[in-house]
């Protein structure tokens, strides 16, 4: 079985927003059970975007995607 590491979730969705670990902030990632499936939940943000992930822990694919504008500034 081939298991994706934390590491590796956070480039996934690194890559799939586009954005460099420079550019990011508030980055948050957790471990957790979602609708019976033990997947990553990542979260974080640039100057523009709000970004939240859940990522698969068993195969990498990107189960749930949320871009937002980030209105702190």
């Amino acid at each position: 079985t081939s298991h994706t590491y934390r590491s590796d979730a956070k480039r996934i969705a690194l890559e799939n927003a586009s954005v460099s670990k420079s550019d990011i902030f508030d980055y948050e990632a957790e471990l957790d059970y979602e609708r019976g499936i033990l997947a990553y939940e990542i979260s974080f943000e640039t100057k523009d975007f709000e970004y939240d992930y859940e990522i698969n822990a068993n195969d990498g694919t990107i189960t749930k995607s949320e871009k937002e504008p980030n209105d702190i500034y």
